[in-house]
């Protein structure tokens, strides 16, 4: 039984081991019924991700419940080789967005990620926000 476990943990860390939110996107994807294609195609433009991106920005302590963003947080939650470059944007968007509280939680979530891929379409890429947990 142990041996089992052991495996089973074995295995989760050796998929999920060098993508620390391929958990949280497999989560948000189920919770949300999209397949890993629905991903894929968001990437150029997640305009119907939205209630996807509030449940990834919340699972990875970046986003309340009511929808308010932490830019600190955000930029904690990237990898540190992106860090610098991603800052700057993080606070920007997050001053573009502030104004925005009356709005649903997903759509302000959209309209933060929406306008981080705008300020930095490289950085958006490398963020893998919609990569499918299986890829």
């Amino acid at each position: 039984m142990k041996i089992s476990g052991l495996l089973v943990l074995s295995i989760v860390l050796f998929v999920y081991g060098d993508d620390p939110h391929a958990s949280i996107r497999a989560n948000c994807r189920n919770e949300l019924n999209l397949t890993d294609q629905e991903l894929i195609d968001a990437i150029p433009d997640p305009i119907n991700m939205d209630c996807y991106l509030y449940c990834f920005l919340m699972d990875i302590n970046v986003m309340d419940i009511k929808g308010n963003f932490n830019p600190a947080a955000a930029v904690q939650s990237i990898q540190d080789e992106l860090k610098d470059a991603a800052k700057p944007n993080i606070y920007a968007c997050y001053e573009q967005t502030k104004e925005n509280m009356d709005e649903e939680p997903c759509t302000r979530a959209y309209d933060v990620i929406k306008c981080f891929q705008t300020r930095s379409p490289d950085l958006y890429e490398k963020l893998g926000i919609f990569r499918p947990p299986t890829i």
